[in-house]
């Protein structure tokens, strides 16, 4: 038998092979170099999410939160000790949610959630599941989602509340108008004397009372509606 043919390969170029393995090596040390910069970035999440702030030790659950949520936790802590020392009545709740704004923009017990479980013991481990839970699949993108919702949802409200307001005003100076006019109506039976005394009693009230409403500065009515809170 004849012996087979040998086919004619042409020669690698000069530095062929030095470059082809060049860059394999260099494909291989940007693959390791990213495995070692993701297992660094899981370890300082890690980390990060394993640390415990100063004063969650009355509240462990906490402790299934990032630092930066922790703070935010132990801030609304701090809050409701602050209500208590103001000697403020605590919050009727019918459920562990509340309407003020932090509990609306974050979905974490508040400093009037926290006062309720201060004296009844309210807050479960259900309930401290199902926030951390909230927080695990949303992540911070909820929290800055929820924010924006709020303050839209504040403007809203804010606008249909003094519209109300508006509403309500009318109505009293309506209401004032009509009184005003059934008295004159009523004292037609009485002597001229009577019914100048009548008017003039009910028109001086009217006064004195309106005068102490408009001399109330507004710093006077907002520490009015502090002390409802």
């Amino acid at each position: 038998m004849g012996r087979q043919g040998t086919a004619n390969v042409a020669p690698l170029p000069t530095g062929y092979a030095e470059r082809l393995f060049g860059f394999k090596g260099c494909c291989i040390t940007l693959h390791e170099k990213a495995t070692q910069l993701d297992t660094e970035r899981e370890a300082a999440a890690s980390k990060w999410r394993g640390s415990n702030q100063s004063g969650t030790e009355q509240y462990l659950k906490m402790r299934r939160f990032p630092v930066p949520i922790q703070k935010l936790l132990l801030d609304q802590l701090n809050a409701m000790h602050k209500r208590i020392s103001a000697g403020k009545a605590p919050p009727t709740l019918s459920e562990m949610s509340c309407s003020c704004g932090f509990f609306r923009k974050f979905l974490l017990p508040c400093k009037h959630i926290f006062h309720s479980d201060y004296l009844f013991k309210s807050i479960t481990s259900e309930d401290w599941t199902a926030w951390a839970e909230i927080f695990e699949e949303g992540g911070y993108e909820l929290y800055e989602t929820m924010g924006t919702v709020h303050i839209r949802d504040r403007e809203e409200e804010t606008h249909g509340e003094r519209t109300r307001q508006t509403l309500e005003v009318g109505t009293v100076l309506e209401g004032i108008t009509a009184r005003f006019f059934e008295l004159e109506e009523e004292v037609r039976e009485l002597e001229e004397e009577e019914a100048h005394v009548v008017m003039t009693n009910w028109v001086q009230g009217l006064t004195e009372g309106g005068q102490e409403l408009m001399a109330t500065t507004f710093t006077e009515l907002l520490q009015l509606g502090e002390e409802e809170v």
